[in-house]
């Protein structure tokens, strides 16, 4: 009776589906070790949902799945969500359809998000330190999407953009030898004037100097 059991459930483990895969940096095709992996069945397929971190060669398993359609996301910090299939960062996954005994092996590929990198000068060139800087969304009202501070010669990067285009802006800050107002790439006050930086996928928009004002802040 024993035996017989063993058979049968080595049976229905030979019936089950499996599903590998590896994931791997868009640019360079490096290992993401620790990415976080789902998996989701389509709407109106039997299937478990469950998660599973890759190992530290990228790859990540998901076994004794019955037949279905199944929807394969990955994600880890720093870099922008992936689906399987995916036609570009914006589109819809492609899913994944298995009969009781298959096993299929996939490739996800994880992009950058874009970023923005410059400098923030006063009226002589001289970096200004700690100085804080935002990208706003090029829409009328503009509001801030992100922002980040100088270092101590003035150099920032704005990270974890989408792809887009967006505008640059100081913020207003009083030192002990003066203020500086808020001010947007192109040296302007006016939104409607201010200079547009257009951002790629997986990479970073450099050379965004950035000059403000001088001028008295008030509360």
């Amino acid at each position: 009776m024993r035996k017989w059991l063993v058979f049968l459930l080595a049976g229905g483990a030979l019936q089950a589906a499996i599903i590998k895969g590896s994931v791997v940096e868009n640019q360079t095709g490096k290992a993401l070790a620790r990415t976080l992996v789902s998996i989701q069945p389509v709407p109106g397929s039997a299937g478990p949902t469950g998660t599973v971190r890759t190992n530290s060669y990228g790859m990540f398993e998901f076994v004794d799945l019955p037949a279905g359609a199944y929807l394969i996301h990955a994600a880890r910090r720093g870099f922008i969500a992936a689906q399987f299939g995916q036609k570009n960062w914006r589109a819809a996954g492609q899913p994944v359809v298995l009969d009781k005994d298959q096993s299929t092996f996939l490739s996800i590929r994880l992009p950058r998000f874009s970023s923005i990198s410059g400098i923030i000068v006063d009226e002589n060139d001289v970096g200004l330190p700690e100085h804080e800087v935002v990208a706003m969304s090029n829409t009328r009202p503009p509001h801030v999407i992100a922002k980040a501070q100088a270092d101590d010669r003035g150099m920032y990067r704005i990270s974890g953009l989408d792809p887009g285009t967006y505008l640059v802006r100081t913020v207003g800050r009083a030192y002990e030898e003066g203020g500086y107002l808020p001010t947007f790439y192109r040296e302007t006050a006016r939104v409607d004037e201010a200079g547009m930086v257009d951002t790629l996928l997986d990479q970073d928009t450099g050379n965004v100097k950035v000059r403000p004002f001088p001028g008295r802040l008030f509360n």
